[in-house]
């Protein structure tokens, strides 16, 4: 979910304007609006404040990821260390395999 569908969601759930919203939380309608059209992004805290005013409480987990190397922030420390024309290497050799 995202963060325009959170608040847009509990907002609407409270029954809400984004006037309101906004007043409560001690920022502008016109911010709410823009995160509600995604033409924002709030911080955590924020986001955090937003909801506590309309009294509910944002909880974030975590999760094992998938273990994918592209998302693997070691495996990409690695490839930093690389130099350019090993990274090249690299590079053509996984393509060789996907051919």
């Amino acid at each position: 979910m995202t963060a325009s569908e959170l608040i847009s969601s509990a907002r609407r759930r409270h029954g809400i304007s984004q006037r309101s919203l906004a007043r409560r939380a001690g920022t502008t309608q016109a911010y709410v609006s823009a995160i509600e059209r995604e033409r924002a992004q709030p911080t955590v805290e924020m986001l955090r404040r937003l909801l506590l005013v309309m009294g509910e409480e944002l909880v974030l987990e975590s999760r094992p990821s998938s273990g994918d190397a592209d998302h693997d922030p070691i495996a990409y420390a690695d490839a930093r260390r690389q130099t350019p024309e090993q990274r090249l290497a690299d590079a053509l050799s996984w393509m060789r395999l996907v051919e």
